[in-house]
């Protein structure tokens, strides 16, 4: 972590993400999520809670902020976990996904309304509903999910005239209503032999600038 944190320093970054990836299956070609790490004994809980409560603070005490990020086939995965997260942590920013909160079967804007104060880093990308369902009733790896095109940018509709898996306008405003100062991300897991990088990448900027623009949200470019 510190070396981490000297490298930021040189590289003059503000956030430190952090993430409990011990016993994971997101890496896994073949592993269903069904099978990803949970923590059930309560001890086990406040040991993981403390832990990452003592590094928020040292992040802290080097002049960077925490960002959690909860993740598919991780132990933090579903509104409960992130619940518990941010109920036993105080120091602990989280790091808000909408696209692995939308495979979670979770609600992205709720969460967010609910965490605001908590949030220090976004990353917005969406779903698409159809190879959603479809992988979550095949109970199937996140590797396999992703290849087959769960995820996709801001902006994109599997069909022109249905609504956006998530309502990123309605993120946006809730962020500029908290007067939220940090990074919003685009990103979106995809095959790039199917959706390419350069197209989806526009079209993702394009929406969130416009969304974040149109609330007088300062943005920077890269």
């Amino acid at each position: 972590l510190e070396e981490h944190m000297d490298l930021l320093e040189r590289l003059q970054g503000e956030v430190v993400v952090l993430s409990e990836c011990s016993w994971a299956v997101h890496q896994e070609r073949e592993t269903p999520l069904s099978q990803r790490p949970t923590v059930e004994d309560e001890k086990e809980w406040s040991r993981l809670c403390d832990g990452l409560e003592q590094m928020a603070q040292r992040v802290r005490e080097r002049g960077f902020v925490s960002a959690y990020h909860h993740h598919m086939g991780t132990v933090i995965q579903t509104k409960e976990d992130i619940d518990k997260l941010m109920q036993q942590t105080r120091t602990l920013g989280l790091l808000l996904d909408t696209g692995h909160l939308a495979y979670a079967e979770a609600d992205p804007l709720g969460v967010l309304r609910e965490h605001i104060s908590r949030v220090t880093h976004v990353h917005c990308k969406s779903v698409r509903p159809s190879v959603l369902r479809q992988k979550l009733k095949e109970d199937s790896s996140f590797f396999s999910a992703v290849v087959d095109g769960v995820f996709t940018v801001p902006g994109d509709k599997e069909q022109p005239s249905s609504e956006e898996a998530i309502d990123f306008a309605q993120v946006i405003k809730t962020l500029v209503a908290a007067d939220y100062s940090g990074w919003v991300v685009m990103e979106a897991e995809q095959d790039p032999s199917k959706a390419d990088p350069f197209t989806y990448a526009q079209l993702g900027y394009e929406t969130l600038h416009s969304l974040l623009t149109q609330r007088e949200f300062q943005t920077t470019h890269f």
